[in-house]
């Protein structure tokens, strides 16, 4: 059925203006990977949302031709083969897509969540908002990767979200003017190699950073020797609220918000088995920050 619906979609658009949602039963895997193919969005279609079914266990889908409005994932476990393999959205075709948005999702086991691919990526992606989800397992591309020129992104948001165990050299990678970059109740831990950047946005024009209500583990691989950056470029992060762990060590002029006295294993409850709750101890210290899923 799904096949049919990306190679035949004219028989699905017909009275609906090219607006699709696919509804993923509860509980049912759909792999893409397995069957080696590649999933591409039609022309055809105006926007297409991938719908999970609500209960007791999302759907899994093992994951673009044209201009969307919109690409939409909802309530599904976002999975690749390993944190060296694929994307769950690989942009690498001329198009313009107004929003990407990955909300209330489970992604792991991928080498990046949205990549812009330098071979074929021309026209422009207005916004990227992922919110209310849990990435684990990101490899080398990280949550964002559009390091590629002559194309044009506006915005990304990632909010009330957790980002545990991410190898990439940044969290967020970007190489576009005028993006607006915005981080908000959000929980990372083992994240970004050591001497690289949280956020790089190699060192474009007219870029804005704001983090708010954030918590900040141990970067990745922490051995106690080397320290990562911020931000790319000094001084161009506007922070509230935001709070770093002394197993994640920033360059001096690198830093931003306020670096806490306690490690990550003194701070969550048990961050090696992903359990990122907040001791006691440390609740008045970061009150109001991190992912809401870890205040209840």
């Amino acid at each position: 059925m799904l096949n049919d619906v990306f190679t035949n979609p004219v028989n699905y658009i017909q009275g609906n203006g090219g607006n699709v949602v696919l509804v993923f039963a509860n509980g049912s895997t759909t792999d893409y990977m397995g069957e080696s193919l590649e999933l591409t969005i039609p022309a055809d279609f105006k926007s297409v949302i991938f719908w999970g079914e609500s209960g007791d266990t999302k759907p899994v889908f093992m994951p673009m031709a044209g201009s969307h409005d919109l690409i939409r994932f909802y309530n599904l476990d976002l999975q690749n083969t390993s944190s060296a393999n694929d994307y769950i959205v690989n942009f690498n075709v001329e198009g313009n897509v107004g929003e990407i948005l990955i909300d209330n999702c489970n992604i792991s086991k991928t080498r990046g969540v949205v990549r812009v691919q330098s071979d074929g990526a021309k026209g422009s992606i207005g916004s990227i908002n992922i919110d209310n989800c849990v990435l684990t397992d990101i490899g080398s591309y990280g949550v964002l990767q559009t390091k590629v020129s002559g194309f044009t992104l506006n915005s990304v948001h990632l909010s009330n979200s957790t980002v545990n165990t991410l190898s990439a050299g940044g969290v967020l990678v970007t190489q576009q003017d005028n993006v607006n970059i915005s981080i908000e109740a959000c929980t990372f831990y083992n994240c970004v190699a050591g001497s690289k950047s949280f956020i790089d946005i190699n060192k474009m024009s007219n870029v804005t950073v704001d983090v708010k209500n954030t918590i900040i583990g141990q970067f990745y691989g922490y051995t106690g020797e080397s320290t990562i950056k911020a931000t790319s470029v000094k001084g161009i992060a506007t922070t509230t609220n935001v709070f770093t762990t002394t197993d994640c060590p920033y360059n001096s002029g690198y830093e931003w918000g306020e670096i806490l006295n306690v490690s990550s294993t003194e701070l969550f409850v048990n961050p090696a088995e992903g359990d990122f709750h907040i001791q006691s101890a440390s609740q008045s210290s970061v009150a109001g920050a991190g992912d809401p899923r870890w205040n209840e």
